[in-house]
């Protein structure tokens, strides 16, 4: 209050002198910050961003996987559930229920979960607008199944030596060439620790075999035997490292696979698993576990 009182009194006196200076007044003077200054604080700005942008990705990433166990735990949950109910495993063709009963898996389950907004991995997106037909999907992007209407599309897919026979009492997909490896039943399944019933898939289905080489193609997951069910379609990059839509498409065959997908097991439990391991679970009745997929 002083200094202002004095400031009213003072300033009709000295205005007009040259002698004046912000300090006499009691007044002093911002500083601004030099070019230097600023360049300083940006650079510390984008080092942080540096150190927090990745983290946070990979958090998100996590995230993504999480919720994609989650989705699996409840599908393995569902077909437990329709084993129990029915006493026997997938039926192709459902013949209770003949009109989602035509839909394989996806129909069956129907009955149990809403499988349409589960059967989706949170790190895929459903093509736009939807393809009419059979489509495969891919590390980043879900299948389409248009067999029917309305069409169904999702990112996993069934163990197909799971599957029981047709309403016609005719083997289908894989079982129709090797009929031995089918468990046939719930209690043809010895290993339910380590037998795939739910999984990341680039197909609805896939019937193993256990000299299937891995696709080089770790993005769109094909080769040749992709067309008859082969574990190519599985071995995709979509958890374990990288975002899915960064998977490598040529990769060395000698060399181990990177990255990895997320399971359902016969016995309920779900986990993430290296594609480099998926020749050591049991996917049909006579497989033989390795430590390493096959080369050709």
């Amino acid at each position: 209050m002083k200094i202002m009182k004095r400031l009213v009194t003072e300033m009709p006196q000295l205005k007009g002198r040259s002698d004046v200076s912000s300090a006499s007044l009691g007044i002093r003077r911002l500083k601004a910050f030099t070019l230097i200054e600023l360049l300083v604080v940006i650079a510390i700005i984008a080092i942080l961003a540096a150190i927090l942008l990745p983290s946070l990705a990979a958090a998100k990433l996590k995230a993504s996987q999480t919720q994609c166990l989650s989705n699996l735990k409840q599908m393995a949950t569902s077909g437990i559930m329709y084993a129990n109910d029915t006493g026997g495993l997938f039926a192709y063709q459902d013949p209770v229920n003949p009109i989602l009963g035509q839909d394989l898996w996806m129909g069956t389950l129907s009955n149990y979960i809403a499988v349409i907004k589960i059967c989706v991995c949170p790190l895929t997106k459903v093509p736009t607008p939807l393809p009419q037909g059979n489509i495969f999907g891919t590390a980043d992007i879900a299948w389409v199944w248009g067999q029917n209407l309305p069409e169904w599309t999702g990112s996993y897919g069934l163990n197909g030596w799971l599957y029981v026979y047709t309403v016609g009492g005719e083997l289908v997909g894989g079982g129709s060439t090797d009929p031995e490896n089918l468990f046939k039943k719930p209690a043809g399944v010895n290993h339910t620790t380590m037998t795939p019933i739910f999984f990341d898939s680039t197909w609805v289905d896939t019937w193993p075999e256990t000299n299937d080489t891995p696709s080089t193609d770790l993005y769109n997951g094909n080769t040749p035997q992709s067309a008859d069910g082969g574990l190519d379609r599985e071995t995709i990059a979509r958890h374990g490292g990288a975002a899915p839509h960064k998977a490598p498409t040529s990769w060395p065959m000698a060399s181990a696979l990177p990255g990895g997908i997320n399971m359902a097991f016969f016995d309920g439990h779900v986990a993430f698993t290296k594609l480099q391991a998926l020749w050591t679970c049991y996917w049909n009745l006579y497989w033989r576990p390795s430590a390493a997929p096959p080369h050709g």
